[in-house]
């Protein structure tokens, strides 16, 4: 796992990848920053960067399954930075 976020503070985006063939429920933490949803953007061996429906932040974290052999990518903006 990776995360970025813009020099100007202003969006982030986190890059989740499971090598796996099943699916995968993860927790992830906001650090620094907070949101209110983030946006889900799969890459797959068929799907390239295909956009997911938004997922809803509490308080700072959020879960998601990890569909299996994929990478996915999560953009936010950032609504307070800590």
């Amino acid at each position: 796992m990776t995360a970025f976020k813009d020099p100007g503070g202003q969006s982030f985006a986190i890059v989740a990848v499971n090598p796996t063939a099943r699916a995968v429920r993860q927790t992830f933490s906001l650090n620094g920053c907070s949101a209110n949803s983030v946006t889900p953007w799969i890459t797959s061996a068929d799907l390239s960067l295909a956009r997911q429906n938004p997922v809803s932040v509490s308080k700072v974290s959020f879960s998601y399954t990890l569909p299996g052999s994929n990478v996915t990518t999560f953009s936010g903006a950032v609504l307070r930075a800590d």
